[in-house]
């Protein structure tokens, strides 16, 4: 089955292989920038904006990739965002303001992708191959950002921030010729006033849905953690450790994360992927207390290395998502449950920003026993099988 996989779905795999060998690295690189030519401050009020970007957006993005051309809003993210990110390369450095204003360009891109063209690609695979698919889409995913970490700690190294951001983006707009040529037979024939109805019932269906309940309650506890994570990076860097090695050792986990999800997700069935999510929760429990007792390198980098390989489980956690709802709600609800998780963390990013430069530790205490909560909720509101 999976050489059948492989071979039937090759063309959207490198799609994904291609788009985050760009997207994952120039979404990297950005919070050293900042920690670089400015402060956790700044990169703080930037993910602020950012979340406020994902509360509407997702929705947006995906209702009209619903009812019109997904290939189409795509390409407008993607170019938007490779622009911006050519000119970070050429005037980041400059301003703080014109930095951040670039940034939220910039993270479109992958918002635009997985919101669109993403989504469509989500529902127009067979279910009863799903954790097979996403772990193999995975793969090519997670080996393009590890094969682009590694390339951005060499030319950041090398040739400086301005080279890596043009070289990074320019690849991301070349993603477009071949994401323009997938295969996404699935469409929905249904006339512009329908889908507009249509929409609007999902959604409202949605709000009261209790998967979507549950998981917002997730994403609201376990988001603590997530959000302090993107600062991680600056804790690294006090700790005297170069931001080469940072990106170097990201690139070599995310290779070896894509491999292990490959091989775990052929022993998956749909009554055990609930326990694997419950899992890929708690398993941010452990770095959590870590960063929160030690300020060693060794301890950090263990942390790091414990939170990085905790992605072996992210295909069979979607899958397990994606399998909560059928096609028609799917498409409306991963982008309202990315709105949704956006909601939570819109003050988060300003907050953490201080606290990391005074009392991270203590920040990371509040995330673990938060994590613990998520892992409750979900352990007795999340369905053990598709509906």
């Amino acid at each position: 089955m999976t050489e059948d996989l492989r071979s039937k779905y090759f063309r959207i795999y490198f799609v994904y292989f291609i788009f985050f060998l760009a997207s994952g690295p120039l979404e990297s690189i950005t919070s050293y920038f900042y920690f670089t030519y400015f402060s956790t401050v700044e990169y703080g009020i930037f993910l602020t904006i950012n979340n406020i970007i994902n509360i509407v957006l997702p929705t947006v993005i995906a209702s009209i990739s619903y009812k019109t051309n997904a290939k189409l809003v795509n390409s407008i993210g993607v170019i938007i965002a490779s622009l911006s990110g050519i000119m970070i390369g050429l005037y980041g450095d400059k301003s703080a303001f014109l930095l951040i204003t670039l940034s939220s360009f910039l993270f479109l891109g992958r918002l635009v992708f997985n919101n669109s063209l993403g989504n469509k690609i989500c529902y127009s695979i067979d279910e009863g191959s799903s954790s097979v698919f996403f772990s193999l889409r995975d793969l090519y995913l997670y080996g393009g950002i590890s094969l682009g970490s590694l390339v951005s700690g060499f030319l950041i190294s090398r040739l400086g921030y301005d080279q890596a951001f043009i070289v990074f983006s320019l690849v991301m707009l070349v993603s477009l010729f071949f994401s323009n040529r997938i295969d996404i037979s699935k469409t929905n024939e249904a006339s512009d006033e329908e889908n507009r109805i249509s929409i609007v019932a999902i959604i409202k269906k949605l709000i009261r849905n209790r998967v979507v309940i549950c998981l917002s309650l997730i994403y609201l506890s376990s988001g603590v953690y997530a959000t302090a994570y993107d600062f991680i990076g600056s804790i690294g860097l006090k700790l005297g450790i170069d931001v080469s090695v940072l990106l170097t050792f990201s690139g070599v986990i995310l290779m070896i994360n894509a491999i292990s999800a490959y091989f775990i997700s052929k022993r998956v069935t749909e009554h055990n992927r609930k326990s694997l999510f419950l899992i890929d929760i708690f398993t941010d429990f452990v770095p959590a207390v870590l960063f929160a007792l030690s300020n060693s390198k060794l301890l950090f980098m263990l942390g790091l290395f414990i939170s990085s390989i905790k992605d072996v489980f992210a295909p069979i956690t979607f899958s397990y998502i994606v399998s909560c709802f059928n096609e028609e709600e799917g498409f409306m609800a991963l982008a309202l449950l990315g709105s949704i998780s956006s909601l939570f963390s819109v003050i988060f990013p300003i907050i953490f920003g201080y606290m990391i430069e005074n009392d991270s530790q203590l920040l990371f205490g509040i995330s673990a026993g938060l994590i613990l909560v998520s892992v409750l909720i979900a352990k007795v509101l999340m369905p053990d099988n598709k509906d």
